[in-house]
């Protein structure tokens, strides 16, 4: 499947000089107001960093981000949410009806920063609607996410649209067009298979008893996966049959892949650029704009990286947005030691900043636009049916 044919971001002619003078309506106003709210979020970021957590163990980030947003004022917030011990909710209801947005919280503090500038327009300006904070623990393997799907977090406030992002360096998806993915694509484009052994045996010059291992399949759509997944299960079923031996496979945790939304994409386009100020070279990385052309992958969330917020893309309109920030001494991406130093920095922690502002300019625009919820809403029902992805019933647990 050509997933990349027509999977634009289109800003129109109008548009087409990044920096208006005025900039995107409340960016100003969104922009000054994380500013002033910077110092307050960097204690909450610090003590998450500081102690990482992952796969439903985030107790220190859930009491610490349930407890910052105790003290905002106008917001209701659930611990432990829908059964889920490090899950939380906080909401902004201004009382009047009018879309819901939403953003998914990582246990970082972009969502956070965008939510309560969300909140805060909204007070300014008198509009309607609701503001919601989902704390979405395990996305590293644990579907946290999807548990909040199953019981019915999402349906229960009634979402339209929900807002993440998630970090990079730009180096590491240089490596990665240079290496392994170029690799893949001569022959299984959008293709990814993975494998660790976790147990090889205890000597080389011996046939083992037994042998085990962890092996990830990744695809541009889920319905891909499943068949690459069935084609590396034979692999493994021949190995067995050739050598005799006792195969037991044990499938894990299945994520879906991503439907990023375009209009929602348009919207956060316009925004980012716009906080992005002006230079030579404006597409440099690593405080980059995203370019306004055919290929843009930052805005569209497009990735070949497994996470749960491709799962909630399939439930509501969704956008997963890409940055980068500084790399480390190493230079190297996500999920290495370096990366995690790199993350803790000031630089790093107002490059999110940036990101909150332009997430909490895309929900004003779904907010206030005349017309531009049914806009997202019937691309997204357009989406689903070109993919073959009809809404799924599921069942809560």
């Amino acid at each position: 499947m050509d997933q990349q044919d027509d999977d634009y971001v289109i800003i129109c002619h109008d548009d087409a000089n990044l920096r208006a003078d005025s900039g995107p309506a409340y960016a100003s106003d969104i922009s000054s107001y994380i500013d002033s709210i910077a110092d307050s979020i960097w204690p909450v970021n610090k003590k998450i960093h500081d102690n990482p957590e992952l796969n439903y163990e985030e107790h220190i980030a859930h009491e610490t981000l349930v407890k910052f947003m105790r003290s905002q004022e106008g917001w209701k917030v659930t611990q432990s949410a829908y059964q889920i011990e490090t899950a939380w909710v906080a909401v902004y209801d201004s009382g009047r009806k009018g879309p819901v947005v939403s953003f998914n919280v990582e246990m970082g503090n972009a969502s956070v920063s965008a939510g309560l500038a969300t909140a805060e327009m909204m007070k300014r300006h008198s509009l309607p609607g609701k503001a919601i904070l989902f704390g979405t623990p395990a996305e590293e393997g644990g579907g946290g996410k999807i548990k909040l799907i199953q019981r019915g977090a999402y349906k229960d406030h009634k979402v339209d649209v929900n807002l993440i992002s998630h970090p990079g360096i730009t180096y590491d998806c240089a490596l990665m067009r240079t290496t392994a993915y170029t690799r893949f694509k001569q022959t299984m484009p959008g293709d990814i298979i993975q494998g660790h052994i976790t147990d090889g045996g205890a000597a080389p010059n011996i046939i083992h008893a037994y042998a085990a291992g962890v092996f990830v399949v990744r695809a541009d759509t889920k319905t891909r996966m499943r068949e690459l997944k069935a084609k590396v299960d034979a692999c493994f079923e021949a190995g067995a049959k050739a050598t005799d031996a006792k195969l037991r496979m044990t499938p894990l945790q299945e994520y879906a892949d991503h439907v990023p939304n375009r209009v929602l994409a348009q919207s956060y386009t316009r925004y980012f650029n716009f906080l992005i100020p002006e230079k030579e070279e404006p597409y440099e990385p690593p405080t980059s704009r995203i370019p306004v052309d055919q290929n843009v992958d930052e805005a569209r969330g497009v990735s070949r990286a497994s996470t749960d917020q491709g799962d909630i893309s399939y439930e509501m309109p969704s956008l997963s947005a890409g940055f980068s920030i500084e790399p480390g001494p190493e230079g190297q991406g996500p999920h290495n030691p370096d990366f995690a130093v790199a993350a803790g920095t000031r630089d790093a922690f107002e490059r999110c900043l940036t990101v909150g502002k332009a997430l909490a300019g895309t929900a004003l625009d779904v907010l206030t636009k005349k017309g531009m919820l049914e806009e997202v809403r019937a691309g997204w029902e357009k989406d689903m049916e070109k993919y073959g992805k009809t809404r799924r019933v599921i069942q809560p647990n």
